[in-house]
């Protein structure tokens, strides 16, 4: 991973399929997302797909020491807020809202996509009341979201059985 995509890295959700050998990763601020498998003989991760849902971030030498900082500008829509795995899929809340145009709720994410370990895509849900968070109970094989709810102005706990996706 390169020092950029390191930086950026910190800013995500890892899912770890629980044969322990796959793993998929969503990065929030710059929507990229990747697949990998972990290399038994070293045990280290090693990246199969980069699947890039954004543009890239703004590279900044403006202080001409030759160092280099970076930023996501404001309009550039924010990604991955959530990520789960099962043996079959990874589940990912996507937020796809811009800071500057949705100062509360930028990372309140209407979408949930269900990708296979290839990282092509399944399907795409549009959810309401809009997530925060997502998990999943492997042996029940349910999703769990939180979210918040506009009647009672608290967030909640739903949940819903993967069987139920029609996947």
């Amino acid at each position: 991973m390169d020092s950029l995509a390191a930086c950026f890295s910190y800013q995500g959700h890892i899912g770890v399929h629980k044969d322990g050998e796959r793993f998929a990763y969503g990065i929030s601020r710059m929507g990229l997302l990747q697949i990998g498998r972990v290399n038994p003989a070293t045990g280290k991760g090693e990246i199969i797909e980069n699947l890039d849902f954004q543009v890239a971030p703004v590279i900044d030498d403006s202080d001409g020491e030759g160092g280099i900082s970076s930023h996501v500008p404001s309009e550039i829509p924010y990604g991955f807020q959530g990520l789960a795995v099962n043996k079959s899929y990874i589940f990912t809340l996507y937020s796809g809202k811009a800071l500057d145009e949705h100062k509360e709720d930028y990372k309140d994410c209407p979408h949930l996509f269900v990708l296979d370990w290839k990282g092509k895509p399944v399907k795409r849900f549009e959810i309401t009341p809009e997530a925060k968070k997502l998990s999943i109970d492997h042996h029940e094989n349910i999703l769990y979201l939180i979210a918040f709810n506009p009647e009672t102005l608290e967030d909640e706990l739903y949940s819903i059985r993967v069987d139920d996706l029609n996947l």
